[in-house]
């Protein structure tokens, strides 16, 4: 069933409080918002099975955060390796 359905209903479906986390609090589709009280309060109505998803989701977005800030630190000492070679590069041309 799609998520429009069920949000017309008065559901808050899994999808929907991932949503409102990812676009932090910003429901686009209908203009409404769900602050972090309202994820939290919504939490303990969902089921087994959505709130081990939502666990999985999270887990899997700090994973990904944490990959991409090692990427990110790698490739600074990287380019500060390859800064320092050019640098002492252009003190050995200067001789």
């Amino acid at each position: 069933m799609p998520l429009f359905r069920e949000q017309a209903r008065g559901y808050k479906t899994t999808e929907y409080v991932l949503n409102s986390v990812r676009a932090k609090n910003e429901w686009l589709c209908y203009g409404t918002a769900m602050s972090t009280t309202e994820i939290v309060a919504e939490i303990p109505r969902l089921s087994h099975e959505e709130r081990r998803e939502i666990m999985r989701r999270l887990i899997a977005a700090e994973e990904d955060a944490a990959t991409l800030a090692e990427c990110d630190r790698l490739a600074l000492e990287r380019f500060q390796m390859l800064d320092a070679l050019e640098a002492e590069d252009e003190k050995n041309a200067a001789r």
